[in-house]
């Protein structure tokens, strides 16, 4: 696992054990650098066309009908004679913490990120998200997820004909495929607000080392 970032960042991580830690609605603030900032972070639309169909919104065994209230299309008694109709459903994750990496030790993954110019190894991952988990917990109780790969593709996206596909909080635009990212993510056990935060625990230091490119 690999942390690509200024200088001045993997030092005071190696040194201090010192880290930022993003929350994925903050990801999508413009103000963040290019590689970073995406404002469909956790975002997706996922759809379902229907070429010819008549619809009885009375029948609850009905399929079509099923689909429609599921996709809050449409409701009622009547039947309903659709052709060429597309549903569409907005799905956007909850907020959650995420810290991002890439499983990929490669310059050219690091000139994807604006301003990038040191790579730091995450070598003991176990020491590494337990250390994390317990100072994240400090400021807010959590759950930690786990690390998962992030899979590239449309944000629009075919219903699958049982439920709403893959975490939105998991995938992410074609343009950003060529970063490998992995990312850790941690729920808040409450419902609340939450912030990216910056943490310091010298053992997230030990966990790590500098690698050269």
């Amino acid at each position: 696992m690999y942390k690509y970032s200024e200088e001045i960042h993997s030092k005071s991580l190696l040194n201090m054990g010192c880290i930022r830690i993003g929350t994925l609605q903050n990801y999508r603030d413009s103000e963040h650098k290019r590689g970073i900032a995406d404002p469909k972070e956790g975002k997706k639309l996922v759809y379902h066309h229907i070429d010819d169909a008549l619809i009885n919104l009375n029948d609850p065994n009905d399929r079509n009908n099923q689909i429609a209230k599921s996709f809050g299309a449409m409701g009622g008694k009547a039947k309903v004679h659709c052709k060429g109709v597309l549903f569409g459903k907005d799905i956007e994750s909850p907020d959650c913490y995420i810290l991002c990496m890439s499983n990929k030790l490669s310059q050219s993954v690091m000139s994807e990120l604006d301003e990038a110019d040191t790579c730091v190894e995450i070598v003991n991952h176990t020491l590494f998200f337990d250390q994390l988990t317990l100072a994240i917990s400090d400021i807010t109780p959590v759950n930690f997820i786990g690390v998962y790969e992030v899979t590239y593709q449309n944000k629009q996206e075919v219903w699958n004909g049982n439920n709403w596909g893959r975490n939105a909080a998991l995938i992410k635009d074609l343009e950003f495929k060529e970063q490998y990212e992995i990312r850790a993510i941690w729920v808040p056990q409450n419902n609340i607000q939450i912030k990216p935060i910056i943490l310091g625990s010298a053992e997230l230091g030990l966990a790590c080392k500098l690698s050269k490119l």
